[in-house]
């Protein structure tokens, strides 16, 4: 009796565990990133929890990896982070349109003549967005993101990347 209710206690621990498993998800972004006059790259990870079918919040960290020259200036974005909510619009297609907004910090650099300016900044982020089922774990997705929109300054960006839900 004692090894019947260690089995049944391990296999209700076991489903337990990959039920809440199965609503992760973690993925990587390349960004297009426009600042206005300056075009960067970057890489971002990101992992989130799909709380219900339409619904998921969603943390992302990212590093620079294609900088740009402006008047003789070198400009780069050294990384970001940011959490957010993302709202899907769920149907019956490979096709699952979202919006997300969250809340975004970063940090940029220029460098001209010698001289490094770095420059943290912080704001609101919101975008639209697909992704396209691939297989049943994995999607390729698409997203237009205004990371930020402060003093004039926009600085937006087109991801396009890969998700996997475990």
């Amino acid at each position: 009796m004692k090894t019947f209710k260690s089995l049944v206690a391990a296999s209700l621990l076991a489903s337990a565990s990959s039920m809440a498993f199965a609503d992760l998800y973690s993925g990587v972004d390349y960004a297009f990133i426009d600042a206005g006059d300056v075009d960067l790259g970057a890489v971002a990870l990101k992992g989130g929890y799909q709380i219900n079918e339409w619904a998921a919040v969603e943390a992302r960290v990212g590093f620079g990896v294609d900088d740009d020259n402006i008047g003789g200036a070198k400009a780069e974005l050294n990384h970001f982070y940011g959490a957010y909510v993302v709202a899907g619009l769920p149907n019956s297609s490979i096709v699952l349109p979202y919006a997300i907004v969250g809340y975004t910090k970063g940090e940029v650099e220029a460098r001209f003549a010698g001289v490094k300016v770095k420059n943290d900044g912080n704001d609101w982020s919101y975008g639209v967005g697909a992704r396209v089922g691939m297989t049943d774990r994995l999607s390729a997705n698409f997203e237009f993101i205004r990371y930020a929109d402060k003093n004039d300054a926009e600085l937006d960006a087109v991801n396009i990347g890969l998700v996997y839900k475990y």
